[in-house]
């Protein structure tokens, strides 16, 4: 019975300040669209990174005597690691073709050679937990020791300076994100509290003819919420709306970006983006009510 009231009050609260609900949603919304901005560029960021991450291969130089048969051993010992998630070898053949893709005009440079310098070789891409420096470092170093393969390579030095790029690139992240939530959480506390300053004289009475504090916090609780989770809805529309304009009109001007896509938030992001807001919601009507309770 006292929670059918209070839910009863709470939607009669809401009917009774319909335009301080509307400027509260507002506000809360505008700081969300932010939150999710930066969350949305995040993603795509992410994203980004990831595709230079599937550039990572380690490349193995073959020794020009390896035949047949150890060319097969070689791949069977490779192809039962578990860190190995796609390999593929590159003939001798194979390989002057694509060196003269890549000269075009100027492949008549290789017309004078009598025979192919070039090594066969086989590209192993690793999978993305195994995609960090002193693995790699190690993977190469075992490579090597075998006695069919002339030499590893990782590409050292980039690696080392992307691998550092990403770590900066995830502390950033964390400590912007950190900010900006923070920042959210600051709003949304202040304008929870003013819904709740507009309504102090209510809660005086309603203490002194015997309310408990517990049944008096649970209408505010509610709208509190409401306007949280209305609002982070609100901002979620209005960021997808953003974003399929974004993706619709605008023409991506870096290669790297084009293939890695531009993606919207994903379903767990989007969810917590709104159970965020529930919970700013509570803690923001909880925190705000103490004051006004001590009449």
């Amino acid at each position: 019975m006292k929670l059918g009231f209070a839910f009863r009050l709470f939607l009669q609260n809401l009917r009774a300040s319909r335009n301080l609900n509307i400027l509260s949603i507002g506000i809360i919304t505008f700081s969300f669209l932010i939150l999710g901005l930066f969350m949305l560029a995040s993603r795509n960021l992410e994203l980004v990174v990831e595709k230079w991450g599937e550039q990572i291969q380690v490349v193995i130089f073959l020794k020009d005597t390896v035949k047949e048969p150890e060319l097969k051993n070689i791949e069977q010992k490779l192809k039962g690691r578990p860190e190995i998630k796609a390999m593929v070898y590159v003939s001798k053949d194979q390989a002057i073709g694509r060196l003269r893709n890549i000269l075009q005009d100027k492949a008549k440079v290789l017309e004078g050679m009598d025979r192919n310098p070039l090594p066969a070789s086989i590209e192993i891409q690793l999978d993305k937990k195994y995609r960090n420096l002193g693995f790699i470092e190690g993977f190469a170093r075992e490579l090597a020791g075998w006695p069919e393969i002339e030499q590893v390579f990782y590409g050292q030095n980039w690696l080392k300076n992307f691998l550092s790029l990403y770590r900066i690139f995830r502390a950033l992240t964390y400590a912007i994100g950190g900010l900006i939530f923070l920042a959210s959480a600051f709003i949304v506390y202040n304008t929870v509290k003013l819904t709740v300053y507009s309504r102090r004289e209510e809660i005086g009475i309603m203490k002194l003819v015997g309310a408990t504090d517990g049944f008096i916090r649970i209408p505010f609780l509610l709208e509190g919420v409401t306007q949280a989770v209305s609002a982070s809805v609100l901002a979620l529309f209005l960021l997808w709306v953003l974003w399929f304009v974004f993706h619709r009109t605008v023409q991506i001007p870096f290669q790297l970006f084009a293939l890695s896509g531009i993606s919207f938030l994903d379903t767990g992001q989007v969810l917590s983006l709104i159970g965020a807001a529930a919970l700013l919601g509570i803690l923001g009507s909880m925190v705000s009510f103490q004051e006004f309770l001590r009449v």
